[in-house]
């Protein structure tokens, strides 16, 4: 699952991990989020799990506190992370995010890689603009 987090412009996601008892660092669990604005201009933010930059927390697992982050995955856990919006060139930006996407009326798309080649891809729209409201 995914939320609209404080400024509008971040993500909050929710994963469950599942990988057969294998755990993984949550430095090696990669995203990739994108969106094309106006059909032609492709904005692109990628990293890792482990790393929500201007927070104090990344990941933790859930029903624990933020500042209880993680450095390791187990299987079968469910955890929170985030995500800016912007992109790796303009990390203070909102490009991709939540406002974006409703400003522009379009979708983003997010892939989660996992170090043993696992993926999962999800495509994030805006229904409802609110803080909390879940991205669909």
């Amino acid at each position: 699952g995914a939320w609209i987090y404080d400024g509008y412009d971040d993500f909050l996601f929710m994963i469950e991990y599942q990988s057969q008892g294998k755990n993984v660092l949550a430095e090696d669990v990669e995203w990739t989020l994108w969106c094309v604005e106006d059909g032609d201009t492709l904005h692109y933010r990628s990293g890792t799990v482990d790393n929500w930059p201007f927070q104090t927390f990344s990941i933790w697992e859930v029903g624990t506190e933020p500042s209880d982050t993680v450095t390791e995955l187990e299987s079968g856990a469910r955890y929170f992370f985030g995500i800016d919006g912007g992109t790796n060139t303009n990390t203070g930006g909102d490009e991709c995010g939540p406002i974006f996407l409703h400003e522009e009326g379009i979708s983003a798309t997010m892939t989660i890689s996992l170090p043993d080649g696992g993926y999962n891809t999800q495509i994030l729209e805006i229904g409802r603009f609110e803080v909390g409201a879940p991205v669909i």
